[in-house]
Order: structure tokens, then C-alpha cells, then sequence
């Protein structure tokens, strides 16, 4: 059996920060998709589901 020795404490802080960075983008990102979508929603509405057809031109 491969014994593997523990992380040092100075590789677990590493390691740790990376993580916390990751996170962070993460939750930046989050943040800029839901602003996006809500200025999107704001902007552009979509029609309502009961309103006529949009006009095509004639082919």
C-alpha cells in the first residue's frame, strides 16, 4: 500500500486561496449574468404570449 504524506500548511493555504478566488469569479460571474439578464428583460421585453402575429413581408 502507497503511503502519501499530508500537504504541507503552506500548500494547503495555497490551495485555500485558490479556492476562495475561484469562488469569488464565480460569484462575479453570477452577478453579471443576472444584471444582464434583468437589463434584458428590462429593454427588450418579449411580446405577450396573447398578442397577434408579428406582420412578414410577402415573398
Amino acid at each position: 500500500m502507497n503511503w502519501v504524506a499530508p500537504p504541507s500548511p503552506a500548500m494547503a493555504v495555497l490551495l485555500w486561496a485558490q479556492r476562495r478566488q475561484i469562488g469569488c469569479c464565480l460569484l462575479l460571474q453570477a452577478a453579471f449574468l443576472g444584471t444582464g439578464m434583468a437589463l434584458e428583460g428590462r429593454l427588450s421585453p418579449a411580446p405577450p404570449p396573447c398578442a397577434p402575429p408579428l406582420a412578414r413581408s410577402a415573398e
